[in-house]
């Protein structure tokens, strides 16, 4: 399993870098991060945005970084460059998620030995992280359309996620939330 971690947004409705705030002992990111490197063989980070300081605090750790110059461009083009050159199965998680779980990524792992592709939802809502068979890679890549489309047409599946799959720290209500709470769901 190869985890592509995306890191390159530039947090505008949070007003600063979210992915850079203290929650715990740690920043927001290195709660995916460790996650994603429990149940990986390989992570790949994208940076984009104040791309010094994310690349700072992932130095601390084995992760290989790609960088996206074009970041400001959005999502779809930092998660293809991290896709670019994977064989391997792949999960693609963000890394404003930090009340993931291992569970939450185990779960998919397994459930993609019997699909091609799967992903968590809590309460309706689709979360991450996706989870891609290597034998759809090329696939997903060479789609023109929005990923959701092309995960619903390649049999994309939902297992039960938890809150972690779905809480992103996007805004400064958000990230108050997540500190007000911190006590009782930090894992």
């Amino acid at each position: 399993m190869t985890t592509i971690l995306l890191l390159a947004g530039m947090s505008t409705r949070m007003g600063k870098n979210k992915l850079l705030l203290p929650y715990g002992k740690k920043t927001v990111l290195e709660y995916p991060l460790e996650i994603a490197l429990r149940h990986s063989n390989e992570v790949i980070c994208v940076t984009g945005f104040e791309r010094e300081r994310i690349e700072k605090v992932l130095s601390s750790y084995e992760v290989k970084i790609k960088y996206n110059p074009h970041f400001a461009d959005g999502q779809r083009g930092s998660t293809l460059l991290g896709l670019k050159g994977v064989y391997d199965d792949v999960a693609i998680l963000f890394g404003d998620l930090p009340l993931i779980t291992s569970d939450d990524f185990e779960k998919g792992c397994h459930m993609l030995n019997d699909c091609p592709s799967c992903r968590p939802i809590y309460e309706g809502t689709p979360g991450h992280p996706v989870f891609v068979s290597k034998e759809k890679i090329n696939g997903l890549v060479s789609d023109t359309r929005p990923f959701k489309e092309f995960l619903k047409d390649a049999g994309c599946r939902f297992y039960p996620g938890t809150l972690g799959t779905v809480f992103d720290v996007d805004t400064p209500e958000r990230y108050k939330l997540l500190i007000d709470r911190e006590d009782t769901i930090l894992h």
